[in-house]
């Protein structure tokens, strides 16, 4: 199994091969700092937790998603989540 890990120092990503409890000495950044897992990337959902379908948007109709809290504001259409929304 692929750990995904981020370094306490400079925020960097890193993909571990093993466990860092199986290592002899805890995993190490390039830059120094202690790496520790990553639990948002680790779980898969990166990105994809910010779908919405409310009906700001006209192809909310068909059901696509969008992400949640966006607006176009030219072509007036607003998701109901966005913070500046008129609805």
């Amino acid at each position: 199994m692929i750990y995904q890990a981020r370094c306490g120092k400079c925020r960097s990503r890193k993909t571990l091969q093993q466990d860092p409890g199986e290592y002899l000495e805890w995993p190490r950044c390039s830059c120094g700092g202690k790496l520790y897992l990553d639990r948002h990337r680790q779980t898969g959902k990166e990105g994809k937790a910010a779908a919405c379908r409310c009906e700001g948007f006209p192809w909310a109709i068909d059901n696509a998603p969008h992400r949640k809290g966006s607006a176009s504001p030219s072509n007036g259409w607003y998701c109901v989540y966005a913070p500046l929304s008129p609805c």
